[in-house]
């Protein structure tokens, strides 16, 4: 469904999806928006964050906004005004050409699943040791052309299926900031920070006569 956006919020969408992995500091959203007001920039920013087109984190300084699959998706619906500061001819031939392009592209499954093998494949490169264990920090730079959010759910549905186990750390006084801003927050768990491939377990067999 086509729908009409201001130019300010279309401004910040197109900054986001420029950024590598779709990733900007908030400052670098804030300046790709324009000259606008903290309350408007503040308000766009909730309202992109509660239909689930970006997600915001927390970073170092500030925060981080990145933009999630849903947001990739629906950018091929939006529209300015054709007399919007943007030349808004030329942003809507974008517009309509990145709607063909995810109107061909593979579906949300086949990427989940294209994912799956590429979380399994780099823990296998990156494990050592008994418990095949590696540092989340780690998997994630074997892993720079996905988002963390798509990471983490793949991770978690890992997790809850049994093929990896996720573990917390044990000291958080000894985690650096780059390990703790790659940890997944469980509101069970902790901040886990490990994730090592779960061992099947083995069911008890009967001694045969």
């Amino acid at each position: 469904m086509v729908r009409e956006c201001s130019a300010i919020e279309l401004r910040a969408r197109l900054a986001l999806l420029a950024a590598p992995c779709g990733v900007l500091a908030e400052g670098a959203v804030a300046k790709a928006m324009g000259k606008t007001t903290r309350s408007v920039r503040g308000a766009l920013l909730a309202s992109l964050e509660a239909e689930a087109a970006v997600s915001i984190e927390p970073a170092r300084r500030g925060r981080r906004i990145r933009l999630t699959e849903r947001g990739r998706a629906v950018l091929g619906e939006l529209r300015v005004p054709a007399r919007a500061r943007l030349s808004g001819s030329v942003v809507n031939a974008l517009l309509e050409r990145l709607s063909r392009a995810e109107a061909s592209a593979p579906a949300p499954s086949l990427r989940t699943g294209a994912l799956r093998e590429r979380v399994l494949a780099a823990h296998a490169t990156l494990a050592h040791g008994p418990g095949r264990t590696v540092e989340l920090v780690a998997l994630r730079a074997a892993l720079p052309d996905f988002p963390k959010t798509d990471i983490d759910r793949v991770l978690l549905e890992l997790d809850r299926e049994g093929v990896v186990a996720l573990g917390r750390a044990v000291d958080l006084a000894t985690l650096d900031a780059r390990v703790r801003s790659a940890a997944i927050e469980d509101a069970h768990r902790g901040t886990l920070v490990y994730v090592s491939r779960a061992e099947p377990s083995h069911a008890s067999v009967e001694a045969r006569p």
